[in-house]
């Protein structure tokens, strides 16, 4: 056998080895954030948890967790890659409406997009603070986060180009910065206890999505 075939075929069994128990940890994963949630929400702070307590929480045992998790650091990082996943494709929607939709059809995103950070903002909130001291979080959600701004940046540019979004603007730079003031707004909202009345804010965000790629389209000139 070839080499380059020799090396294909190793990686491809290698995939085969991972990948059950990639899925494997991510349905222990799942088993746990329930349990972790609710800790969370009774005032827990997760760099405070042990590895036992998540574990008693969820009815499994402190050695079945460390088979799949290096510790609650890692636990952490998967969680949060479902999490921002499911935030991706809602904010995917903000920067994709069809010539014919208007601001309400814009606020029912944003609304959406409040919801699913609200379902998750006690997880959203323990990678903020961990990622504050445990760099493996940090980059983990750094690269999470750059993913979803490249994935931004590439429907704005879709939408620029078929005449529906300001194409004036520069599509990742723009990505950047709504998608930035609105984790960091959303983050502190939670944390001032004022996303539990969220209205106000939903019509200001949308506002400025608004007003910042989509009024300036919908007021140019035809030939433009």
């Amino acid at each position: 056998m070839p080499g380059d075939q020799r090396v294909r075929a190793i990686q491809a069994e290698q995939f085969r080895r991972e990948r059950p128990r990639d899925e494997r940890r991510r349905t222990i994963a799942a088993r746990l954030a329930p349990a972790l949630e609710a800790l969370l929400a009774e005032g827990a702070v997760y760099s405070d948890l042990s590895v036992a307590q998540l574990s008693r929480a969820a009815g499994t045992s402190r050695s079945r967790f460390y088979v799949y998790f290096e510790d609650s650091g890692d636990l952490l990082s998967v969680l949060t890659e479902d999490a921002v996943t499911e935030l991706f494709h809602a904010t995917l929607a903000w920067w994709a409406l069809p010539p014919e939709k208007t601001w309400i059809d814009l606020r029912a995103v944003t609304d959406r997009i409040f919801s699913t950070y609200l379902r998750h903002r006690h997880l959203f909130t323990a990678v903020e603070q961990v990622a504050t001291h445990d760099s493996a979080v940090r980059e983990n959600f750094s690269a999470l986060f750059n993913h979803a701004l490249d994935g931004y940046a590439a429907e704005i540019a879709r939408g620029q180009a078929s005449g529906t979004l300001d194409r004036s603007l520069k599509a990742h730079r723009i990505a950047g910065l709504l998608a930035s003031m609105t984790q960091s707004g959303l983050y502190e909202l939670t944390a001032t206890g004022q996303l539990d009345r969220p209205d106000p804010w939903i019509d200001s965000l949308t506002t400025i999505v608004w007003n910042s790629l989509y009024a300036p389209a919908r007021d140019a000139p035809e030939h433009a």
